[in-house]
């Protein structure tokens, strides 16, 4: 079972490398080759200040687009701040920073491994991306709160939800990675049914 898990970890972090190098080519690469064109159209229309000035503020947002595309991105690979900062205020700092309005609790005393407090801002983290992606939510919920010798991790949005059995049929590479990290630390996840339409509700219990 070990093997298995180890292995399933290793798959799930390659594939997990291919599509951020997608991302960054579909996505960061596109911005960038577009503030690169509206850069380059810049000398032709300099004698117009109309004109001039829309290229400019396109420009610009387009270059703040794709920071914020790298700095999730960044986030995402290398969290070097999370041993600095800690669980608590890089999940804040992340979550400031959603298109959502956020409820973040965190209520837990005891000091956590480095393997566990990166294993939860990452499983926070893909949950997210997953709400922004799928769930055309407004608000967001999340708490992690410390029950005896127990982490609980709490997961709910106001989106579209999905029953559980569509969930099963849908789980994407994200999903799979968060179950493989709940099972290296022999913990529990599972999806609180809701009726459709009422959002998403993730229950996550690890030692």
């Amino acid at each position: 079972m070990q093997k298995e898990l180890m292995l399933a970890s290793v798959q799930s972090q390659e594939k997990e490398s291919e599509r951020i190098a997608q991302k960054l080519h579909d996505e960061v690469n596109a911005l960038l080759a577009a503030a690169k064109m509206q850069i380059a159209f810049l000398p032709q229309i300099l004698a117009d200040k109309q004109a001039s000035e829309k290229a400019i503020t396109e420009t610009k947002n387009l270059l703040e687009i794709s920071l914020n595309q790298i700095r999730t991105i960044s986030h995402t690979l290398s969290p070097a701040f999370l041993m600095d900062l800690g669980l608590e205020k890089s999940l804040q700092n992340f979550l400031d920073n959603l298109p959502l309005k956020t409820h973040f609790v965190y209520q837990v005393q005891q000091n956590l491994s480095q393997e566990k407090t990166l294993a939860l801002y990452r499983m926070v983290l893909e949950l997210c991306q997953n709400t922004i992606k799928y769930a055309q939510a407004s608000n967001l919920y999340i708490e992690i709160i410390e029950q005896g010798n127990m982490l609980h991790l709490l997961y709910k949005d106001d989106g579209i939800g999905i029953e559980k059995s569509q969930m099963e049929k849908k789980k994407g590479l994200g999903l799979r990675n968060i179950e493989t990290r709940v099972k290296i630390f022999e913990g529990d996840w599972q999806y609180l049914t809701l009726p459709k339409g009422f959002g998403l509700y993730i229950s996550i219990v690890i030692p």
